[in-house]
């Protein structure tokens, strides 16, 4: 099974190469995109362990549930759920979205975003600067 856990190692080594001087820019892209990836594979995870059961990780329903989710429509769902009114939100039977749950639909948009840049846009330039999504 893919594990997000691999993907923020791999995004720490890419960082961490051990070089001396400015880390290369296809490693920090690369980074973004592995981080991002490894947040994605955490939702999907835990999504699919909800609904079809952690224990049932090898049945053929739980690739179903996992590879259910798409990229676009959770940064959709997700920006919805950032905005979603007070009204709305009791529509669904709960008076307002968590701070957690906020926040971290807040992270998964900006990191998707920046997944967008760092595989997409040419003159992106990522630094090490630390940027908090909190």
């Amino acid at each position: 099974m893919i594990s997000a856990q691999d993907f923020l190692t791999h995004a720490s080594e890419l960082l961490s190469s051990g070089r001396r001087g400015a880390v290369p820019q296809v490693s920090l892209r690369r980074a973004i995109s592995a981080a991002y990836y490894g947040l994605f594979h955490y939702l999907l995870a835990d999504a699919a362990d909800g609904l079809v059961g952690k224990t049932k990780r090898t049945d053929p329903s739980y690739g179903i549930v996992y590879r259910a989710f798409e990229h676009g429509r959770m940064r959709d769902r997700a920006g919805r759920a950032i905005n979603l009114p007070v009204k709305a939100a009791r529509t669904l039977g709960i008076s307002a979205f968590s701070d957690h749950v906020r926040n971290g639909t807040a992270i998964f948009v900006a990191l998707q975003i920046e997944r967008h840049k760092a595989d997409y846009d040419p003159n992106f330039r990522p630094n090490l600067s630390i940027r908090c999504f909190c």
